[in-house]
């Protein structure tokens, strides 16, 4: 039973409540995962510290070719938002295949990191844009790539006293290609079985920049490096992109191990791969084959 709650008006004073009360918080924004987690007995926080009043954690703006995005900022505000939908579309994208509308309309971005779950939807997108979660605690602030910040599967490398006041994205220069795709057991109200996006920049036909992450596919997020280390340099071709899919499918075994559920997602990771970099290729407006 939650015996103290809340409502701090500031970034600062939600802070100090944090270093205040420590291990015995939980911080709650959209409440998705907390309050499930709370009614199903897992965890009993003392103390519930609401975010919901500190107005500065719920806005979007861009800045010297990056956009901040605060952490209260729920799904349904980034799938609307014209910024995001303008700069960064795969995150608009994302945030549209989030769950229920009722899910979209409470969970936010900063719940959906801190929640670290290996089937999020949109974490893999701010991961391939070199998302970094702005860490704040009392009597400082630091900027953690989110590839560092997930340790593991509902793992995180927060601190206590620490919340995630929003992330930063760089956007992506102009002319690069971007797709996003997710796997699941129906269209909607699906947890993804796998997901994945690509952003993806060339010259002419040579592949310049590439970057590629599956969602669902390893225990944390992260940057396919592999595939982006074979396919910087090469001729964009349907080949070199299914040669891509099979150098994923080589990558996830090694890192996951072979499981019961290989038969069927090793060769899932293959042609998703292989179809987020045609998608991403061709939006970049180059001219295929």
């Amino acid at each position: 039973m939650v015996l103290t709650f809340l409502q701090p008006a500031t970034i600062a004073e939600a802070c100090f409540l944090l270093a205040k009360h420590g291990q015995q918080a939980k911080i709650l924004a959209g409440g998705t995962d907390l309050l499930v987690d709370m009614r199903n007995g897992h965890i009993k926080p003392q103390v519930l510290i609401d975010l919901t009043r500190v107005q500065e954690l719920g806005e979007i703006a861009e800045s010297e070719g990056a956009i901040s995005i605060g952490s209260t900022v729920t799904f349904a505000d980034l799938a609307l938002s014209k910024l995001i939908q303008t700069k960064l579309p795969v995150l608009a994208q994302a945030a549209k295949v989030v769950g229920s509308p009722q899910i979209r309309n409470r969970g936010t971005i900063g719940g959906n990191i801190a929640n670290a779950s290996p089937a999020a939807d949109v974490v893999p997108v701010l991961v391939a844009l070199e998302g970094v979660a702005v860490v704040a605690k009392a009597g400082g602030v630091k900027e953690v790539p989110l590839e560092e910040l997930i340790t593991g599967p509902y793992r995180t490398a927060l601190a206590c006293d620490e919340l995630i006041s929003g992330v930063k994205v760089k956007v992506p220069q102009p002319g690069t290609g971007m797709s996003f795709a997710k796997v699941g057991r129906r269209n909607s109200l699906a947890i993804s079985r796998l997901n994945g996006v690509c952003l993806l920049k060339s010259e002419g036909r040579i592949i310049r920049r590439v970057r590629l992450v599956l969602g669902s596919a390893t225990p944390t997020p992260a940057r396919f490096k592999k595939v982006e280390e074979y396919l910087v340099g090469e001729n964009a071709s349907a080949e070199v992109f299914r040669e891509a899919g099979k150098i994923a499918a080589e990558y996830v075994q090694q890192v996951t191990g072979r499981r019961a559920s290989s038969a069927y997602k090793l060769p899932v990771v293959e042609n998703l791969t292989t179809r987020l970099l045609q998608e991403a290729w061709e939006k970049g407006g180059s001219v295929n084959e």
